[in-house]
């Protein structure tokens, strides 16, 4: 199959383009925030020769991060029948519900045998053996002047060692203190105790297990910022690259959507390098990456017209073409699931490289339930 007018081309950055710039910082576009006098705990990055100095060792395990055996992480699902549910994963490799909810669900992470989450209602936790709930933090709601009505919640957040780390943004946009990116101790009750890190983030990703957060820092309404690394340990910032509107990651390499390119610039979080630029992709559906590019197992996945490509060290391979269907954007259920979606019709899947339409069960996953019944959850069944 053809790559409809794919252009890649491999960018390694030469030690020339990295003349004048603070660390590892790369101007991409033409909108731009300065955001060096307005940083909260986090330090200027001026000088730094070595942009990989402040990474985390990984070759030492860090006894704060929920592992099972043989090293993996936790892993969570989301499920949905007629309930919300959220399923773990134990050492043994099997899968039991921990939570259940009439509304939708919104794991963060896991402490000292707590799984951290958030219903509608509020913030909770479970304990994964004796499955005991506890509520922690109610959500608030606050009527502005306008009569519009503003509920006080966080549905995106991260559980790193004992704290909460959260983005949130008031009706009145701005800087406010608890506008941007905040963090929460544990053993908090409320959100008046909250830190604000960084009144400027937009967009974010943490990285539990290298104590890590990744995000846009912009001005208030504006698209695109500057990519930054924030160290949860030491607080310390540090600059990819101007001019970001969204991106998604996996491990040490990144997806990066540039203001006003339609173009994915394939970073290493290590060198600060561009491996690759991949041009012409539309991000006129969702208006960033998402169901346009993931990174999965190394690879980049793109959707590029009809067309969902997966991108390897140079190498190019059409995985599907979608014929009859507006192809809206992807998104991968499992490590051979992707679900394919489509405008306004039922998403069909991607198995294996095989399109499965529509309606199609597939079995995912066996969850074992509290009463000690169990039950086997279909692909089609997964949430996010």
């Amino acid at each position: 199959m053809r790559i409809k007018e794919a252009k890649i081309a491999a960018v390694i950055l030469a030690a020339s383009m990295m003349a004048g710039l603070s660390a590892c910082t790369i101007d991409i576009g033409s909108q731009s925030t300065d955001s060096k006098e307005t940083k909260s705990k986090a330090t200027d990055v001026t000088g730094v020769t070595d942009p990989t100095d402040s990474l985390p060792d990984e070759t030492e395990p860090d006894p704060t991060v929920p592992v099972i055996s043989g090293g993996q992480k936790i892993e969570y699902q989301k499920l949905k029948d007629g309930w919300y549910h959220i399923a773990r994963k134990d050492e043994n490799g099997l899968w039991s519900e921990i939570a259940r909810s009439e509304d939708p669900l919104y794991v963060f992470g896991e402490y000292n045998d707590e799984v951290y989450y958030a219903t509608w209602n509020g913030l909770c936790h479970v304990n994964i053996y004796s499955h005991v709930v506890t509520e922690w933090i109610e959500f608030e709601s606050e009527t502005y002047d306008d009569g519009y009505t503003f509920v006080n919640a966080i549905y995106d957040g991260a559980v790193i060692g004992d704290t909460l780390y959260f983005t949130f943004s008031s009706y009145a946009g701005g800087t406010e203190p608890t506008d941007g990116l905040m963090s929460l101790k544990l053993t908090d009750d409320s959100f008046d105790d909250a830190v604000q890190i960084n009144s400027k983030v937009i967009f974010w990703d943490a990285d539990v297990e290298h104590k890590t957060i990744y995000y846009i820092e912009a001005d208030s309404y504006v698209l695109a910022g500057t990519f930054c690394r924030y160290d949860v340990a030491t607080g310390e910032e540090m600059d990819y690259l101007n001019n970001v509107e969204s991106f998604t990651r996996e491990g040490t390499l990144a997806a990066v959507q540039p203001y006003g390119i339609d173009d994915i610039y394939l970073l290493d979080l290590e060198t600060c390098k561009i491996n690759a630029v991949i041009q012409g992709v539309d991000y006129s559906n969702s208006g960033n990456v998402w169901g346009v590019c993931e990174i999965r197992n190394g690879d980049l996945y793109y959707k590029m017209d009809d067309q969902l490509i997966r991108y390897n060290n140079g190498a190019n391979e059409v995985l599907c073409t979608v014929e009859g269907h507006i192809f809206y954007g992807f998104y991968f259920l499992t490590d051979n699931v992707i679900d394919l979606v489509y405008n306004m019709e039922d998403d069909e899947f991607l198995v294996d490289g095989k399109i499965v339409p529509a309606g199609t069960y597939i079995e995912g996953i066996k969850v074992a339930l509290p009463d000690g019944d169990s039950k086997t959850f279909g692909i089609n069944e997964y949430t996010f």
